[in-house]
C-alpha cells in the first residue's frame, strides 16, 4: 500500500468532494474501471475519495445526478506546475535527482556477519583489496571472484557469499572449525594408550586385542588396545587398533586471583581528533603532526553514518578521544576475587571439556601473599583412548592378553 501512494504521488491525483447520489458516482466509476481509493463518507449526502488525473476526466464525463468538484491537487505534476517559472528551483531539484542516481550506483554501507575469531577490519581490508569497500562502483564489483579471493586471504572462511542490496552490500559467511589432529593411515600398525589418568569402566576395542579390565588404574600412556599381539597360534599379529575407552577421570583447573591490582585511571585531561569521510574522501580537521602530550593514555574510538529518513548515507563521523591516563593502586575484596576466578574457570571448562561428561565438581581456595589460588576439580567420565604408532620394540609373550 505505501508503494502505491508513492506511485501515486509521482503520477498525481485529485482528492475529490461528491455531493448527491454518491453511491451512483461510485458504482459507475467501478463499472468503467475508474481507480477511486480512500473513500470516506463525510456527510448524509458528501463522499471524499481520491482518484487520479485520467480517472477525474472519465468522471467529469459522466452524466451522473452528483456535483463533483476537486478540493485538492497532490503530487509531483502540480508541485512542477506551480514552481513552473522558477528556473532555477527545477534545475536544483533536477540537479538533486541526478546526484542521488549518481550516488545510488556507488556503495554506501557494508554489513557483515558471522564473525567469530576473524576481525572486522582484517576482513574489510581484505575485502577492500578487491574492490568491495564504500564508495566502490557497484557496477564494479565481481562477486563470485570477491567470494573466491576471500577464501584464499582468510583460510579460516568455510563458507561466504556477497549480496548487493540497493547501495549496501551484504558479506554473509561462517568460519571453519579448529582443523582435526592428523589421523594416523588405516594400514598403518598402531596402539591405543592412556591420554590421562583415569579408572576403566569399559573398554571397547574396534581392532586390536583390549589389554585393561574395568576397574583397572592406569596412568597417561599406559597400553590400552595392542596393536601387536600374538594369537591363539602363537603367530604375531599386527593390525591397526582403535576403539574407546571410558574411564573416570579427575581433571584440576587452577587460577589465581591477587587481592591488589594496578588500574589505569583517568585524569580528566583528554584531547579529541575528528574527521568526516565522504564515501573514500576523508576530510580531517587536525594535523597529522600533531603528537598526543600525554605519556599515559586511553584510546577510544567512536564511528556514526549519517541517515536521512532511515536511509543510511555515505558519510562517515570519526572522532578519536585520547585520555589522560595515571596509575592507581585498587584492592580487591574476597569475594569479588572469588567470583573473578569461577568466572575464569567457567570458561576454562567450558573451552577444555566441553564435550565430556561431568559427574562431580568440587572447589577450594586458599589466600596466601596477597593472592587468591582457586582450585576446582571435575570428576568426569570420557574417552581416554589415544591412538599412537605401535611400539614396535615391545616384546611379545606366548598368548599375549589372552589370559
Amino acid at each position: 500500500m505505501r508503494l502505491y501512494r508513492w506511485f501515486s504521488l509521482i503520477k498525481g491525483y485529485f482528492v475529490i468532494e461528491a455531493r448527491g447520489r454518491c453511491e451512483r458516482a461510485l458504482n459507475a466509476a467501478k463499472a468503467r474501471n475508474i481507480r477511486v481509493w480512500d473513500a470516506v463518507k463525510t456527510g448524509s449526502d458528501t463522499v471524499v475519495f481520491r482518484t487520479d488525473l485520467s480517472g477525474f476526466k472519465k468522471l467529469r464525463q459522466l452524466s451522473l445526478p452528483v456535483e463533483i468538484t476537486a478540493s485538492e491537487r497532490r503530487g509531483l505534476p502540480f508541485f512542477l506546475e506551480k514552481h513552473r517559472k522558477r528556473v532555477g528551483f527545477l534545475i536544483g531539484t533536477a540537479l538533486f535527482f541526478a546526484l542521488i542516481a549518481f550516488c545510488s550506483s556507488f556503495v554506501w554501507d557494508i554489513n557483515i556477519y558471522g564473525l567469530e575469531t576473524i576481525s572486522e577490519s582484517e576482513l574489510s581490508a581484505a575485502l577492500a583489496k578487491e574492490g568491495v569497500e564504500i564508495g566502490a562502483p557497484l557496477s564494479k564489483i565481481n562477486k563470485p571472484y570477491a567470494e573466491l579471493a576471500m577464501h584464499i586471504a582468510c583460510p579460516k572462511i568455510k563458507w561466504i557469499q556477497i549480496e548487493t542490496v540497493g547501495t549496501t552490500v551484504n558479506v554473509y559467511l561462517k568460519e571453519s572449525t579448529a582443523p582435526p589432529e592428523t589421523a594416523l593411515k588405516e594400514d598403518e600398525i598402531t596402539d591405543v594408550v592412556a591420554a590421562k589418568d583415569g579408572v576403566i569402566i569399559l573398554a571397547v576395542p574396534h581392532c586390536g586385542i583390549p589389554c585393561v579390565k574395568a576397574g583397572q588404574t592406569v596412568q597417561k600412556g599406559d597400553l590400552l588396545i595392542a596393536g601387536r599381539y600374538m594369537s591363539y597360534q602363537n603367530e604375531e599379529l599386527n593390525v591397526h587398533a582403535y576403539g574407546r575407552v571410558m574411564a573416570k577421570t579427575v581433571n584440576v583447573i587452577e587460577t589465581q586471583v591477587p587481592l591488589k591490582e594496578e588500574v589505569l585511571e583517568k585524569t580528566g585531561e583528554v584531547m579529541r581528533k575528528n574527521s568526516i569521510r565522504i564515501f573514500s574522501w576523508e576530510i580531517r580537521f587536525y594535523s597529522d603532526t600533531e603528537e598526543i602530550p600525554f605519556k599515559s593514555y586511553l584510546c577510544e574510538k567512536e564511528k556514526k553514518q549519517l541517515e536521512l529518513f532511515g536511509i543510511k548515507l555515505p558519510v562517515f563521523l570519526y572522532s578519536t578521544a585520547f585520555y589522560e591516563t595515571a596509575p592507581q593502586t585498587v584492592e580487591i575484596s574476597e569475594e569479588i576475587a572469588l567470583l573473578r576466578a569461577e568466572n575464569v574457570a567457567n570458561k576454562l571448562q567450558f573451552s577444555q571439556f566441553g564435550g565430556i561428561i561431568v559427574n562431580d565438581i568440587e572447589t577450594s581456595y586458599k589466600i596466601s601473599n596477597g593472592v587468591l589460588y582457586y582450585e576446582c576439580y571435575l570428576y568426569c567420565t570420557e574417552d581416554i583412548a589415544k591412538l599412537v604408532p605401535a611400539d614396535m620394540e615391545r616384546p611379545l609373550k606366548e598368548h599375549d592378553f589372552w589370559s
